[in-house]
């Protein structure tokens, strides 16, 4: 089956059913097709219901726009017209949660140079033809000689606005065989067949490796053996305690043992002295520890 025609059927069929039963094929078969071609029409790329009111709106009294339009090198828009800097906005409930985010919005649009217009569901479901003529009468719009309506119906491939031309074709810089990646991939560090090739150039290699930070062990054990505190340890070498303790076992390094015990920490001395202090009161108070019940005390019987 041919399907290289396939995104200009989608565009004009609308959906990846009508698309199926055009070319006699199941619905997924046309959205495999659909994907690796980069036609996508779920959001940002596919226009809303309420977006559809206004664009056939527009479309009624012949004025050009550009549907998904990246505007402002930041943001999309619903619908751009061509002939004056003008955003129009279809929000639907969801935009009545996103108050201050869609003010922030028009306020960067705004000092881009764009008026941005809302239209709430209900005005268009009331009537888009009446909100695209309350447009047309406040700015002094006029029908085009010639309309053009660019529609975005995918953010994938060429139709994205940070499309970088998608994967290239470069040469391994071990082995030397061509191999594909992304212009991101080909910036950001030299291109590799696989981890193999990877591995073995950085060994040839080791003043490129990534680990710039070579860590003397044998002072890490010296310190410890020493008797300084681990955690001054790993603060200072910055490593952790898994890291730490796994390296000094590996050397043969002997642990220091911390007491146990209930009064083995950092306040031992206080703590008993506290509980000293407590117990003569509570044998004051008549109380007296149970054997086998957990410390717990209870009122001598009398």
């Amino acid at each position: 089956m041919d399907w290289s025609n396939l995104k200009a059927d989608y565009e004009r069929l609308g959906t990846y059913k009508a698309v199926a039963a055009a070319y006699g094929a199941s619905v997924s078969a046309v959205g495999q097709h659909a994907r690796e071609q980069g036609i996508n029409p779920g959001y940002p790329g596919g226009s809303s219901p309420l977006e559809k009111l206004l664009q056939s709106a527009l479309m009624k009294v012949g004025i050009g726009f550009t549907a998904g339009a990246y505007v402002g090198n930041r943001y999309f828009a619903d619908i751009l017209l061509n002939q004056a800097p003008i955003i129009l906005e279809a929000d639907g409930n969801w935009h009545k949660i996103h108050v201050e985010r869609d003010a922030k919005r028009d306020a960067h649009l705004t000092a881009c140079g764009f008026k941005v217009i809302r239209f709430t569901g209900a005005q268009l479901n009331r009537g888009a033809d009446q909100c695209v003529q309350s447009v047309i009468d406040e700015y002094g719009l006029t029908p085009d000689a010639d309309p053009q309506y660019v529609i975005r119906v995918s953010m994938m491939g060429a139709e994205n606005p940070h499309w970088t031309g998608g994967p290239q074709t470069v040469a391994c810089a071990q082995c030397g065989s061509e191999t594909s990646r992304n212009n991101f991939r080909t910036t950001v560090k030299k291109p590799f067949c696989n981890s193999k090739c990877y591995g073995a150039y950085m060994s040839a290699h080791p003043e490129e490796s990534p680990r710039k930070y070579k860590l003397n062990w044998d002072d890490v054990a010296s310190r410890y053996k020493a008797g300084a505190d681990p955690d001054d340890i790993m603060r200072e070498f910055g490593i952790g305690k898994t890291t730490l303790y796994r390296h000094l076992r590996r050397m043969g390094v002997e642990f220091r043992r911390k007491p146990r015990g209930p009064y083995s920490g950092k306040y031992g001395d206080e703590s008993r002295a506290n509980f000293r202090r407590g117990h003569e009161q509570r044998r004051r108070n008549g109380l007296a520890p149970l054997q086998g019940q957990g410390g717990r005390f209870v009122r001598k019987a009398s």
